[in-house]
């Protein structure tokens, strides 16, 4: 999708299909499975989340000395360390929940136990750690 695609869908006024395409269509992987899991439910389509371009654009400027600090709507910082563990623990939860919709042709099944979420997360865990990411756990060590 190149960038005179994006000027016609903006003189068209197709803002949904242009965020459609800029988001879930391209890199918001959550977004992607969210997206996914709602229309297996028939559910309203979620809003579209952060793309995975703009996380790696603020790690390149803070590659680059740069002191980005991103704010939500209310002033509050947003904390991209644990931007990026949430939406590795979102998507393992709608993975899991995606497939036993697939598995159970319809039949969600019941929540896991506390003990499994635990495992789960430290699964989540370990799987950022072997991506390369860092948790904000992992740069305190590192201090």
């Amino acid at each position: 999708f190149g960038e005179m695609e994006v000027w016609a869908l903006e003189a068209y006024g197709a803002a949904h299909t242009l965020q459609e395409m800029m988001t879930i269509k391209s890199d918001d992987r959550v977004g992607r499975r969210k997206t996914y899991e709602a229309i297996i439910k028939g559910n309203p389509l979620p809003k579209a989340g952060m793309p995975e371009a703009f996380k790696v654009f603020t790690k390149e400027l803070k590659g680059l000395c740069m002191d980005v600090t991103l704010y939500d709507k209310s002033g509050e910082t947003i904390n991209m360390d644990n931007l990026v563990k949430d939406a590795l623990i979102e998507e393992r939860k709608i993975n899991s929940a995606i497939r036993n919709l697939s598995s159970n042709h319809g039949n969600v099944s019941e929540d896991e136990t506390p003990e499994e979420e635990e495992n789960s997360l430290d699964d989540t865990l370990q799987s950022a750690a072997e991506e390369g990411l860092t948790t904000t756990s992992d740069l305190s060590h590192n201090e």
